[in-house]
């Protein structure tokens, strides 16, 4: 398993964050993302799309 680890200090210095992630089980992972302004472009499904926006509209 291969992974690249980029300290988030320096990963908030980067102007385009690409985040490509799906399944019922990241969405707290990925509204955090969102949230902590980690990613500005994401690439999800439907079906978590749907959950995460019914989770933050709660």
């Amino acid at each position: 398993q291969r992974r690249i680890a980029v300290p988030l200090n320096e990963l908030k210095k980067v102007p385009h964050i690409i985040g490509v992630a799906g399944g019922l089980d990241k969405v707290d992972a990925i509204i955090g993302a969102l949230r902590g302004g980690f990613v500005n472009l994401l690439v999800i499904d439907n079906y978590t799309a749907e959950a995460i926006m019914e989770k933050i509209e709660k």
